[in-house]
Formats: structure tokens, sequence, C-alpha cells
């Protein structure tokens, strides 16, 4: 019988220590903790019972085991002179042992997410333009998961989903992984060790005036990329007609990789349509595949794009432009062209001086950022753009006088 009994004490043992763990990573963090009795009854719930010798056997087990995966930002706050967190060697304990004073308890301090960054997982979720309210709800309680029982209480009282638009179905986050699995590279049937970008199709809808979405057609492009820009998932593609383009993942429907019929040993089958090559002005440098095949990919020079489409205003036919702004408006333009304007003191009295390129050809989007600032921007030079801009603000005059 002590056999058996040993036996069965043996083999429960991973068993015991995973509950352990659990109840550990479940119900504890800095601030809250687990007395010994305590965790020897949630123990004994989950018909894994220790007794007070044994539980700190097995504390001590665990804590050997957890220590080469914490992190070194997990004992900053250690106190050197705590014997209690520190063995013989003075090397930091990631189990909390009962100390004296406000603490009391167990308590787990090795995690892979601090509450912090959950907490910044969680408010980036909550942000998100590309999920539905319902699918926020679902990856936030997932989040919740990697903080404690009453860490995630917490977390649940200060994220807040605001009421923007947000798609109404649960079908983004399955439109991602087919556009990452386009871009990331299907398996060439012909080479099985090479890999290829494929083409994409999807339906796109756009917003009316009346906040209604319409059908704007179907799209068949080359993905090169996902972009996170205003809170929202874009595609960067290239499209026949409308060229290297962004379009919103959360306004994508059906997507699905393009199929083509193609024969192989005298049978007909269905295979991916190869993309589109990258053009030239957006290739940032070629890659070996994962797979490690000597054979190159050209990767999209992702930020490059960004950095002359998104966050700037030049083009094809660009040309320095020369402003005055208040020096309370710096932040909001740094903000917007970050490195693609030059700042410096301008010698009027609390302005800055700032030069940026601007398309001579298409500056409406320009004319349009600078509106929001009212009187506290100007265009100094050159003299035709600052006189197109007064034409426009003279044509939004006109609109509203009618």
């Amino acid at each position: 019988m002590a056999k058996d009994a040993e036996h069965d004490h043996t083999s429960m043992a991973p068993v015991t220590m995973l509950n352990l763990y659990r109840i550990l990573f479940e119900k504890t963090d800095e601030d809250h903790g687990l007395k010994a009795n305590e965790i020897m009854e949630e123990l004994k719930k989950r018909r894994t019972p220790l007794g007070r010798t044994a539980l700190l056997d097995y504390i001590d087990a665990l804590d050997d085991h957890l220590f080469p995966y914490a992190d070194d930002s997990v004992f900053e706050d250690a106190d050197e002179d705590d014997s209690e967190n520190y063995d013989d060697e003075k090397m930091p304990k990631c189990i909390k042992r009962p100390s004296k004073g406000f603490h009391t308890g167990y308590r787990l301090r090795v995690r892979t997410f601090t509450f912090a960054e959950v907490k910044f997982l969680a408010d980036a979720v909550a942000a998100s333009r590309s999920v539905s309210k319902k699918t926020a709800e679902k990856l936030i309680e997932k989040l919740e998961s990697l903080v404690s029982q009453e860490q995630a209480k917490e977390l649940r009282r200060q994220i807040w989903i605001d009421g923007r638009p947000r798609p109404s179905d649960e079908y983004v986050l399955s439109n991602i992984s087919v556009i990452f699995r386009a871009i990331d590279g299907v398996q060439d049937r012909q080479k099985t060790k090479d890999k290829y970008r494929c083409k994409i199709k999807f339906d796109y809808y756009e917003y009316d005036a009346d906040r209604k979405l319409i059908y704007a057609g179907e799209y068949i492009c080359s993905p090169y990329a996902l972009a996170w820009i205003d809170d929202r998932y874009c595609l960067i593609a290239s499209h026949p007609e409308h060229g290297i383009a962004a379009y919103y993942a959360d306004l994508m429907g059906s997507v699905e990789t393009v199929k083509k019929e193609e024969k192989r040993r005298g049978k007909t089958g269905l295979t991916e349509e190869k993309a589109d090559e990258l053009p030239e002005e957006y290739t940032a440098y070629k890659d070996q595949i994962p797979n490690g095949n000597k054979a190159s990919l050209t990767r999209f020079d992702l930020p490059e794009y960004l950095r002359t489409v998104c966050f700037s205003f030049g083009g094809e036919n660009d040309e320095s432009a020369e402003l005055e702004a208040d020096r309370s408006v710096a932040g909001n333009i740094i903000k917007k062209l970050e490195d693609n304007a030059r700042i410096i003191p301008a010698k009027k009295k609390n302005t800055v001086t700032v030069t940026v390129r601007v398309d001579r050809s298409a500056p409406e989007p320009f004319f349009s950022w600078l509106t929001g600032f009212g009187s506290k921007i100007r265009i100094v030079r050159p003299d035709g753009l600052r006189e197109q801009y007064i034409e426009y603000l003279r044509g939004i005059i006109d609109a509203n006088e009618r």
C-alpha cells in the first residue's frame, strides 16, 4: 500500500505543480497574496492535495523552474536587505514569500506581460476601428487571462470601448488572416521550396452622406503590406487603375486569394495567381525566404511609403513651401509630418518657421490640413502657392455665404 501511495504521489506530481502554478497565476500578484492554508485548500478543490511541508517543497521547485524565464525588471523593486526575497546566494525569488507588514501570503512575480503592458494592449484593442465591439470585448477578455483575477477586474473597470463607427460583422480578423497569408507567400506547386505573393480579391465598401455603407465594387490587387493607420488596419496594395493605394480592412468583405486554372502532369487544377512585381521606388531590400532557399524575396518598403504618402504632402510635382506658425501648434505639425518638416525658431516672437514639401499640382489635402489651424499658420512662400491657398479659402467662404 505504501508503494502504491508513493507511486500515486509521484505520478500526480506534474499535475500538482501545474495546479499550483495556475493558482498562483490566477489568484495572486504583487498586491494580492495567498496564505499557505489557502493554497492547500485550492489544491484540494483540484484533487491534488498537499501537506504544508510538501507545499513548501513544491513552491521552491516551481521558483527554481521560473527563475530562468524571469525578466530583470521583475526584481528591480526587490529589497536586497530582505532575506525573505533572496536565497543563500542572494538570488531573488520569483514567488514572494509571506513577510511582515502590508503584504501577506505567497505572490507570483513572474509573468509574460506586466499589468501595464496588458493594459496597453487592451487599450489598443478598445481603440481599434478594425474590429466590432463584440470582437473587441472577446479579445480584451482573452487579455484579462494574462493577469490575476483581481487585476482583470481592475482592467475591466479602466477599459472603455468608445462609440465610434465599427464594422458590425465578425469577418475582419479572418480577412486579415487571408491578407497576411497572401503577403507572406503561398507554396509554389511547381517548385516546392519556393513561395510567392499572390493576388487577392475583395468587395469594397464606402460610406455615403448618411453614414451608410454602400458597395463600391470588387477589387483585384497585389498586396504588399498591412499598416496600422488611425487605429485601423490598412492594406497597401497595387491596383491596375488606382496604382499604389490604401484600403481599410474594416471596409473589405469576402477577401480571398485569386485562383486560376493550371495544368500539371496532365491534370488541370486551381492555383493562386502570382502578384505583380513591386515598383522599384517602393523596394526596401531583399530578404531570404524563411525556408532557407537561396532565392530572394523583395520586400515592400512600408516606412518609405508611409513617409511619402501618409505623413507628407509631397508628390511628383512637389516644391518647397515655407510656413510661419504659432509656436503652440508646432507639436501638432510634428505629429502629422514627423521628419518630413523642418521646424526652426522664427524672428517673430512665439512663432516658428516650417519648411515642407507640397505637391503644387494637387495641393488641396495640404490646404485642408492648414485650414484646421485657422489664423495660427500662414504660407510665406512661394507666392503662387499662397495665392492658391487664398483662392481655396475664398471658395470656402463663397460656399458658406450662399
